[in-house]
C-alpha cells in the first residue's frame, strides 16, 4: 500500500509539472511575470520535490507555499487587470457610441471604438471601422496608416487561427477535454493518508494545474 502511495505521489508530481508547462507553452491570458513563473511554480517546487524526495519530507512543503504564493499573486493581478479593462472598455466604447451617434462619420469615434473591437478580438468589425475612419477623413487615419493597422490585424487573425489549429492536436485536445488536475487533487487525497506533507504537495499541483488551465484559457 505504502509502495502505491509513493508511485501515485511521484506519477502525479510528474504529470503536474508536464501539465503546467504545456499549459503555459499554449499561451493565453498569463497575470505572472516569467520570473515568477519559473522561481514559484517550476523552480521551488521542483526543489521542494526533489529535496523532500531524497528523505527531508517535511520540506516538501515549500510546494504548497510556493503555489500558494503564485496563485495569491496571479489572481490579485488578474482580478485587478481585468476590473481595469472592462471598466476601460466599456467606457471608451459607450463614448465612441455615443458620438458617432450624433455624427456617422466622427472619425476619432470610429478609431476608438475599432480599437475597442480590437481588443476584444473582434476583428472583422474592427478592420471595417478603420476603414470607415479612413474614408471619412485622412487626416486621422492616413493610408500608411491603415495598412499598418490591417496588417496587425491579420498577423492577430493568422495567431488565432494558428492557436485554433495548435489545439486540434490530440494532445492538446485531450489536455482541453481531460480535467487531470481534479485527478491530481484525488491522488493527493489519497496520499495524505500515508504522508501529509507528500499529500498536500500533491494536492496544491493539482490545484495549480486547474489554474493554470483557467489562465491559458484551456
Amino acid at each position: 500500500m505504502l509502495f502505491l502511495l509513493v508511485v501515485f505521489f511521484h506519477f502525479g508530481m510528474l504529470l503536474g509539472f508536464l501539465l503546467l508547462a504545456a499549459f503555459w507553452a499554449a499561451g493565453g491570458h498569463r497575470s505572472l511575470p516569467m520570473g515568477v513563473v519559473f522561481i514559484f511554480i517550476f523552480g521551488l517546487p521542483f526543489a521542494g520535490w526533489l529535496i523532500g524526495s531524497l528523505g527531508n519530507a517535511p520540506i516538501i512543503l515549500i510546494v504548497p507555499v510556493s503555489f500558494g504564493a503564485a496563485f495569491a499573486w496571479s489572481y490579485r493581478s488578474r482580478r485587478f487587470s481585468q476590473q481595469l479593462d472592462r471598466a476601460g472598455r466599456a467606457d471608451k466604447l459607450l463614448t465612441a457610441q455615443r458620438q458617432l451617434h450624433e455624427d456617422p462619420a466622427n472619425a476619432g469615434a470610429l478609431l476608438t471604438r475599432a480599437e475597442v473591437f480590437e481588443e476584444d478580438g473582434r476583428f472583422e468589425e474592427a478592420r471595417a471601422d478603420y476603414q470607415r475612419a479612413f474614408g471619412a477623413s485622412d487626416r486621422a487615419l492616413s493610408r500608411y496608416a491603415l495598412k499598418d493597422h490591417e496588417e496587425r490585424l491579420d498577423h492577430a487573425i493568422k495567431a488565432r487561427e494558428a492557436r485554433l489549429e495548435y489545439e486540434k492536436r490530440f494532445f492538446v485536445h485531450f489536455l482541453r477535454a481531460a480535467k487531470i488536475e481534479w485527478g491530481l487533487v484525488a491522488a493527493g487525497v489519497l496520499v495524505a493518508l500515508g504522508s501529509p506533507p507528500n499529500g498536500a504537495a500533491l494536492v496544491s499541483m493539482g490545484l495549480m494545474t486547474g489554474w493554470c488551465r483557467r489562465l491559458t484559457g484551456f
